[in-house]
């Protein structure tokens, strides 16, 4: 038989396959038993076979199951090292992020004070010593109203997060401390409380290794103690703002004498200019603007690429003394060093470019640019002195500036003042508004009050009293007393824009046409840079029936000031002076698109409609002029060009 089928017919128990010719006999097998022919032999055959088969299954089965599981204990595994891997990646991202927080870590961390047994068993515990330094320094920077970044302040007490690092018995706040301390820049105060013999209290307190002073007093006064320790700290952590803090509270000696310390301290010419500009800003305010311009200009020749504080406060002075000239320069300086400074709060930084745009565009009679930065100021409330903003009085006087001369009087008179510094200084602004509506007698009586109150303050005022007696003198002249304003302008000195004008403008109301063209070509020759002299002189021209001359003024004004619409508007009137009405109305066109709100433009843009025979066109105008501000004499102009 095994000849005849070609190999083994009968498997052992332990083989799991046929070979290809039993599969071939067992087919053999099968169709002769469907041909009618058993065959015992042949049936156990074919019943070992399909046992076999069976058993062939089973065992393919639990093949594939075992690759199976196999390849998703594989796949379980990479899964599983992937899982590792980004855990291990997170970790060090983590440990990353901590070192970079603290290497960025440059605040100040106060420890709880050690305390005598007898007063922590009282509540007076070292945690709440410690706190109050705490809230005092915040307290500090509120008072402070600070322009550049305030550093951290952090406890070092009481219960922290601790996840623990796995096989390593660390914390992850341990590894962030440890961090802290050896790439940080941060401060630890710490300090004692002891108590003496006598039952005073001593408190001694340091940053770091450096002790600061010591404070001695009753229990009754630990809470002056513990402000004293914090200006000490503040005082060291944040020189400007301390400046700040103190000027604040009119401690102007203190700063003084800080900023004298800072200069003596001082290791480069940078440190030394920003204690000298501190030493200005008391002296400013101790003994008036001269003694603090020496200081300004001895720090501004020790950085002349950085630190905008100090072209920013000589800019100020500059301008009360009427250097308008130099005034200019020096704001571009202190914008140009305030667009790249990393000193300040972006706020605050925001705050003084805007400031400094802002007095930019009004030299420039830029009005409405001055308006816009002026708003915008007064959005950040960064502008005043402590528990007031002063941020809505630039506003009111470019709007006074672009001849919305009702609005901007109207916010002047509801401004309140919450002391005589700020009276003074609404009264001053008075003074100009009521300059820029033309109501004289007001100018007059805001003026006397401003200098009264500026008479009693540092060096009586005279820097911020150049403009005041310009105006006063302007009005008096205007109102008929020009005795009064010869005798006021006398005395003023000769190199201040406003009492150059004020001069000339005096001399006009005499009849003294010479002596008006000398004071107004000095006052051109010492603001080359400048429109508004130029716009002035034009003015007086026209009032002399000098229109082309007029016409050669306002043009130069223009080159200076391309966006001052007081000489396009003067421009167009000299225009329509000399007959050319068309071109006249152009430019009034162009002025309006600067000052829409000015009445007397629409007024005498209606007389050139008319000429040109524009009738509806000028009856709109006029209309337009009637409801905005105008002079008693511009009223009476408009009513004589209605029934005309």
């Amino acid at each position: 038989m095994a000849e005849l089928f070609g190999g083994e017919i009968e498997a052992g128990d332990g083989a799991p396959a046929l070979d290809a010719g039993g599969e071939a006999v067992g087919v053999a097998l099968a169709r002769a038993r469907r041909r009618g022919k058993p065959d015992a032999a042949a049936d156990r055959f074919l019943e070992r076979q399909e046992q076999l088969i069976a058993r062939q299954m089973r065992h393919l089965d639990e093949q594939l199951r075992t690759a199976g599981l196999d390849r998703w204990f594989k796949r379980l595994k990479l899964t599983f090292q992937a899982l590792t891997i980004l855990v291990g990646l997170l970790a060090l991202g983590i440990v990353a992020s901590m070192a970079w927080g603290a290497h960025e870590a440059d605040g100040i961390v106060i420890k709880p004070f050690s305390m005598p047994p007898a007063l922590a068993q009282r509540g007076v515990t070292g945690e709440a010593v410690a706190s109050k330094i705490m809230d005092r320094l915040s307290q500090m920077a509120e008072i402070a109203r600070p322009s550049e970044r305030q550093k951290t302040v952090d406890a070092d007490w009481g219960q922290h997060i601790s996840i623990e690092i796995p096989e390593t018995g660390v914390s992850l706040s341990q590894v962030d401390q440890w961090l802290r301390e050896k790439l940080g820049h941060q401060r630890r105060i710490t300090g004692e409380v002891s108590v003496s013999p006598d039952g005073t209290l001593t408190v001694d307190a340091r940053i770091g290794a450096h002790p600061l002073p010591t404070q001695t007093g009753p229990e009754a006064d630990l809470g002056k103690m513990e402000t004293k320790v914090a200006e000490a700290i503040y005082g060291q952590e944040q020189p400007t703002s301390m400046y700040q803090y103190l000027g604040n509270q009119g401690r102007w000696q203190e700063a003084l004498d800080r900023a004298w310390a800072g200069v003596r301290a001082a290791k480069t010419p940078e440190a030394r200019a920003w204690s000298l500009n501190g030493v200005g800003l008391a002296l400013q305010n101790l003994k008036g603007d001269q003694a603090a311009k020496a200081v300004y200009e001895r720090a501004l020749s020790l950085t002349p690429n950085i630190n905008h504080f100090v072209p920013n406060n000589l800019s100020q002075i500059e301008f009360e003394l009427g250097h308008i000239e130099r005034a200019l320069s020096l704001s571009r300086l202190a914008l140009a060093r305030e667009r790249v400074s990393e000193t300040e709060t972006p706020e605050a930084l925001r705050t003084m470019e805007l400031v400094s745009q802002a007095e930019i565009a009004a030299d420039l009679g830029d009005f409405g640019e001055a308006l816009r930065d002026s708003i915008a100021i007064s959005q950040t409330n960064m502008s005043g002195f402590v528990g007031e903003s002063l941020s809505d009085l630039p506003v009111a006087q470019s709007r006074a500036a672009l001849h919305e001369t009702g609005a901007a009087v109207a916010s002047l008179q509801a401004f309140e003042p919450q002391g005589a510094r700020t009276v003074a200084i609404k009264a001053a602004f008075l003074a100009r508004g009521y300059a820029a509506a033309e109501d004289w007698a007001n100018v007059v009586a805001q003026a006397d009050q401003a200098l009264a109150l500026l008479a009693t303050g540092p060096d009586h005022g005279a820097a911020r009293s150049l403009e005041l007696n310009s105006l006063k003198a302007l009005a008096l002249a205007r109102l008929g007393r020009v005795p009064e304003a010869q005798q006021l302008v006398a005395p003023l000195p000769a190199d201040c824009v406003f009492c150059l004008i004020a001069r000339a403008e005096v001399a006009q109301a005499a009849g003294d046409a010479r002596a008006a063209d000398r004071w107004f070509g000095e006052t051109v020759r010492l603001t080359p840079s400048l429109p508004a002299a130029n716009e002035k002189w034009g003015r007086a021209l026209l009032l002399r029936g000098d229109a082309r001359g007029a016409l050669a003024k306002f043009d130069a004004a223009h080159a200076k000031g391309p966006r001052f619409a007081d000489a396009i508007e003067g421009r167009a009137e000299a225009l329509l002076a000399l007959g050319d009405a068309k071109a006249a109305d152009a430019a009034f066109g162009d002025a309006a698109k600067l000052t829409p709100k000015w009445g007397r433009l629409h007024l005498k843009w209606g007389e050139a409609l008319a000429k040109l025979g524009r009738a509806a066109d000028a009856r709109a105008q006029l209309r337009i002029a009637a409801g905005l501000d105008l002079t008693p004499a511009e009223r009476a102009e408009l009513a004589g060009a209605a029934h005309g």
